[in-house]
């Protein structure tokens, strides 16, 4: 079951890429719901980091900073995860270059 999930967060972390910004915040929340059905499960978190970059990525100043807060609060639940915490550094990054 647990590869399962693990596939599907994957999918969605590709869908959200190619959407739009309501569409990644819909698939998103799905992403955000597996986490929290997976909690101890650390690519699905991974996945949900990805995500939120793809997310990130597609919204203006202001919406782009609260979901990079959101990041960094995920990288505070997962303090040994140097992936998500790449992904962070990789979300702080693409903002300040805008």
């Amino acid at each position: 079951m647990q590869d399962i999930a693990i596939a599907f967060a994957s999918g969605l972390v590709n869908l959200s890429a190619k959407q739009d910004e309501q569409g990644a915040l819909d698939t998103i929340e799905r992403l955000e719901q597996l986490v929290e059905k997976h909690s101890g499960v650390q690519d699905i978190a991974i996945a949900f980091a990805k995500g939120l970059v793809n997310l990130s990525c597609k919204q203006d100043e202001q919406k782009a900073l609260s979901t990079i807060e959101r990041i960094k609060a995920l990288a505070a639940k997962h303090p040994g995860n140097g992936e998500i915490a790449h992904f962070l550094n990789y979300a702080q990054n693409a903002f300040d270059s805008r």
